[in-house]
């Protein structure tokens, strides 16, 4: 808001944050059709995942998740 932002508030922010969290895991999965395997490679993919989702569970981005 200090640098001119307006009309935008606070919960819209968050929930277009949480709703942006789902990239993560899918920027992850399609990395696995992308790159060549290695145990370094596998660790940073797992950790990806993990993080990507636990940054939606945190978020409850699955609550904007039409049923």
């Amino acid at each position: 808001m200090s640098h001119g932002v307006c009309d935008y508030a606070s919960d819209r922010l968050l929930r277009g944050y949480a709703h942006c969290s789902f990239a993560v895991i899918a920027v992850a999965l399609a990395a696995t059709v992308i790159v060549k395997r290695t145990e370094r490679g596998d660790r940073m993919l797992m950790q990806m995942v993990t993080g990507g989702a636990q940054q939606t569970i945190d978020n409850h981005a699955l609550d904007d998740v039409p049923a």
